[in-house]
């Protein structure tokens, strides 16, 4: 997959190919239809915001789940899922959100 990796401050981010980490009981692994770079991201990137690099950037989208881990129960394969930040979006149940933020790792 590819990923937007901010690497320096001030500098363009800069897309390289990931290779996803190994899901876990507690996880779903999502295909990723749309994903944004928001302000908050810009943000990190000229130094407004703490966030050491190398970081990846894009922390809201949407796809379809692809799987499912065992302790899952929220949701199943198939169903179109937003992934946010938005702690009140979630609790709405507009939003589901990831356990686990650090996805992937830099392809070999």
């Amino acid at each position: 997959m590819r990923a937007a990796v901010y690497v320096e401050q001030d500098q363009p981010l800069i897309i390289e190919e990931m290779t996803p980490l190994d899901p876990g009981p507690g996880d779903v692994v999502v295909e990723i239809g749309a994903s944004g770079v928001c302000h908050s991201d810009l943000s990190a990137t000229n130094g407004t915001l703490p966030l050491p690099p190398p970081t990846i950037l894009g922390h809201e989208g949407v796809g379809t789940v692809d799987w499912v881990g065992s302790e899952v129960s929220q949701v199943k394969k198939g169903d179109r899922v937003i992934g946010s930040s938005s702690r009140p979006a979630a609790r709405a149940g507009t939003a589901r959100m990831a356990s686990r933020t650090s996805a992937s790792r830099p392809a070999p």
